[in-house]
């Protein structure tokens, strides 16, 4: 059983809006009135016939507390993404830096994702792991966030990132 609780803990971001799944397959921001909090995810996102849910991982004030590169075997895009993973872990883990890995759903792709106790500057897990792809002489199919700055947070959310540890 999935913790709630601690699944908000680590995987957080705004609080004012989440992600959720429509039925084009895809994700549509939605604002909330309040945080949430674990009952909402044991009756939507963690309820096998619920909804699954996303966050936003850029904080308005451009800060994250969680950060993550995705590696995507999906559709034959990255053969070698199983043993980018392991590399990525390797490296975070001999670092003292706790990292966790979680298999997508369809189970051709990972994530690496390390979590911050208190947030930083999303730049910076940003040009972490641009070099820590230098390091490895690797690439990722993504690093997340995406993009240093909302720019302007009143109109725009940023990326999505799903919530972790269920499938959707």
């Amino acid at each position: 059983m999935v913790d709630s609780e601690l699944l908000l803990r680590w995987f957080r971001g705004r609080e004012n809006v989440v992600a959720v799944a429509n039925d084009r397959g895809g994700f549509s921001p939605q604002l909330l009135e309040r945080p949430l909090i674990p009952s909402d995810l044991e009756e939507t996102h963690l309820n096998s016939s619920g909804t699954c849910l996303g966050y936003y991982l850029l904080r308005t004030d451009d800060h994250v507390h969680v950060s993550c590169v995705d590696l995507d075997g999906k559709n034959g895009r990255d053969s070698d993404w199983r043993e980018k993973a392991v590399a990525v872990y390797t490296l975070l883990d001999q670092a003292d830096l706790n990292p966790v890995c979680e298999i997508s759903a369809s189970g051709q792709g990972c994530h690496v994702y390390l979590l911050f106790p208190e947030a930083v500057p999303a730049w910076l897990p940003r040009v972490f792991f641009q070099r820590v792809a230098e390091k490895l002489e690797t690439t990722f199919a993504e690093i997340f966030p995406r993009q240093d700055s909302l720019r302007n947070p009143d109109s725009r959310v940023g990326r999505w990132g799903s919530l972790a540890y269920v499938s959707c």
